[in-house]
């Protein structure tokens, strides 16, 4: 994994430098870039050595013949059946990397070669005769990319304080993305908290000419609607059983040492299950120790217990790292390397990992994120479920469940989440499918926001990035495909995928997905879904394939996030630093927060009449984003 910068329409290559020193974190290993000036091109790249450890590997990278350039970030599974394929055409090879392989493949294939891949990349290739960049990202948006235009510039990068490292565009923060982080925590499809800077969508590629896309499509999307396999019950277990060991094999072809998290769920345990037989030493794997006597109020369970015996039942290193709430302390550093505000405290998890996991030399990490996406194992697809059961009556009477569910304390785990199936039960499937990814209201966004910086709202204006990614579904698709759509398409890559890449890369740790290979995610969408979702039962069949590997209480124990107690911490160690903020002059002319409103929120949310503690750490969390990166640097002419 590396990071990668680059820009059209600058001729001082001097003021492209700090673009490439703010993600040196990414690329700690060696650090280039390549100029030319008649085109005003600047392809920068961080190094973290990973394959062909040698100076062979190192980047930007020219083929021989100078007819192309590539700037990479990621790792392509299938580079040695690729590079077997280009060796029977003629190509000869001067290095081992998977990065010569995709140079090489342009040159037979030129921008057809995306459909290639399968792996986790984001890269720019500038093709010199045709003086034409193309960019793309992987299917599925495990590695990021984001972008900045205008008339006379396009600048790229893997992260987005790159950009603002070089750009001197207004730096006019997007209503839409403030609004998108403060009602679902994340920001869906291609906005970000500023409205210059966009993201490259999962499964996209560009081409660039002169500055200007010239033309940007899909080149990946999932196979929703398509018609399922009938293969039996017990051979589809057999089936995923090879997928799923053939999937983590793939993915732990390294030159360095390969490692894991383990919580002691069923997503990460079922890797190291599979990734001990791969691993040459004995399999060194992560986890967190919370230290907190909150969890258990806010309904989560301590995961340390789970991960020990999983570790002891497969027989790895379990190397744990003991935090408790004095991890807020770093907040401010979280935010910074997070390169966008999102405000879920399991972030910090992954951050503190990350950096244990360096500290003892891993470079590599297999990740469980996806399983819950693609399989099935959110509260809301059994959620999704139940609706069956009452999603026929007129919308009168669905209003009326909506409303008397919103009556339940919220102080309680139980209400809360019941109150919270229900809250838009009024709405129509498509509305109510979007729904369900919301962690607030119409309500509390009034509150919150001042009046003058949103346009008035409605439900349709808060899910609006979701409802049209549906646009892509086909017709005819059921509930749970369009759930299980949008669940991979934003929650995952918009969310997960997002700070996970962002944590471990802080620290120059490469995090994988085994659970998202290309060819695993394709036979699990070809399953019925009853496979995946049965009487309330989340991720059936996978459940069913890990018996022989796993032990019941692994499997089978209770559904828990990977988070913090927040709701504790907003009222401890954090409440001094929120109230610190929302009291500043800063924060109250920025213009975009009503902070009588949020102050109000945050007296009832103490008080335990609602339960806005993720709300109110989304403030705090893009107060502190605005603090650390809006702000102008350096002129573009």
């Amino acid at each position: 994994m590396c990071g990668i910068v680059g820009t059209i329409g600058i001729e001082q290559k001097e003021k492209m430098i700090p673009m490439l020193e703010s993600i040196e974190h990414r690329g700690p290993n060696h650090k280039d870039y390549w100029f030319d000036e008649g085109d005003r091109l600047f392809l920068g790249h961080t190094r973290l050595s990973i394959l062909d450890l040698s100076s062979a590997g190192h980047q930007p990278m020219i083929d021989e013949n100078e007819k192309a350039i590539i700037i990479y970030n990621g790792e392509v599974y299938n580079f040695k059946d690729l590079r077997k394929s280009l060796i029977a055409e003629g190509y000869r090879f001067k290095s081992h990397s998977d990065t010569e392989v995709l140079l090489k493949l342009y040159l037979v294939k030129g921008p057809d070669m995306v459909k290639d891949l399968n792996g986790i990349f984001s890269f720019a290739i500038w093709d010199k005769k045709k003086k034409s960049l193309l960019m793309a990202r992987d299917p599925l948006g495990v590695k990021p990319l984001y972008y900045y235009q205008d008339e006379n510039h396009f600048l790229f990068a893997s992260e987005m304080k790159s950009l603002l490292k070089l750009t001197h565009f207004k730096q006019e923060v997007s209503p839409r993305g403030a609004l998108n982080y403060l009602s679902l925590l994340w920001s869906p499809g291609e906005e970000t908290l500023l409205k210059g800077v966009k993201k490259v969508l999962p499964g996209e590629a560009f081409i660039i000419k002169e500055g200007k896309i010239v033309k940007k499509w899909f080149y990946y999307d999932l196979p929703v609607g398509q018609k399922k396999t009938n293969i039996s019950f017990s051979d589809a277990v057999e089936q995923l059983d090879f997928h799923l060991e053939k999937s983590v094999e793939r993915q732990m072809v390294s030159d360095v040492e390969v490692g894991a998290f383990l919580s002691g769920g069923l997503d990460s345990s079922s890797l190291c299950a599979y990734a001990r037989k791969f691993s040459p030493k004995k399999l060194q794997c992560f986890t967190i120790d919370m230290c907190s006597n909150h969890q258990r109020e806010e309904g989560l369970i301590d995961d340390l217990p789970f991960a020990q015996k999983a570790a002891k039942d497969l027989e790895v290193d379990l190397n744990i790292i003991h935090v408790d709430s004095e991890v807020v302390s770093e907040l401010e550093k979280v935010i910074y390397f997070l390169d966008e505000p999102q405000p879920d405290p399991a972030i910090l998890n992954t951050y503190f990992i990350a950096k244990l996991s360096r500290e003892k030399n891993i470079k590599v990490l297999l990740s469980g994120a996806g399983g819950d996406d693609i399989f099935t194992g959110y509260r809301r697809h059994m959620a999704l479920g139940f609706e069956k059961y009452w999603s026929f009556l007129p919308e009168k009477l669905r209003s009326v469940l909506s409303t008397s569910t919103s009556f339940l304390p919220q102080g309680h785990t139980l209400m809360r989440r019941i109150s919270k199936a229900f809250k838009f039960a009024h709405l129509n499937e498509d509305l109510r499918i979007c729904s369900y990814f919301l962690w607030s209201d119409l309500e509390t966004q009034k509150m919150i926001f001042d009046p003058d910086f949103l346009r008035p709202l409605s439900y349709e204006h808060l899910l609006e990035g979701l409802q049209n990614s549906l646009k892509r579904v086909p017709e005819g698709a059921s509930p749970l495909e369009k759930m299980l759509y949008l669940e991979t398409k934003h929650f995952l890559c918009d969310h997960n995928l997002n700070y996970t890449d962002k944590m471990s890369m802080a620290h120059g740790v490469e995090t994988r997905v085994p659970l998202l290979d290309l060819e695993l995610v394709k036979f699990v969408w070809s399953l019925p879904e009853s496979y995946k979702l049965r009487k309330g039962q989340t991720k059936y069949i996978f459940r069913k394939v890990m018996e022989k590997h796993l032990s019941p209480e692994i499997i089978y124990r209770p559904k828990t996030g990977f988070g913090a107690p927040l709701r504790s911490w907003m009222r401890g160690p954090l409440k001094p630093l929120f109230e610190e903020t929302i009291n500043s002059a800063e924060f109250k002319n920025r213009g975009i927060f009503n902070v009588s409103g949020i102050k109000k929120l945050f007296e009832l949310d103490h008080k335990g009449k609602v339960d806005a503690s993720y709300i109110l750490y989304g403030v705090l969390c893009v107060e502190l984003w605005l603090k650390n990166f809006n702000k102008s640097s350096f002129s573009l002419n």
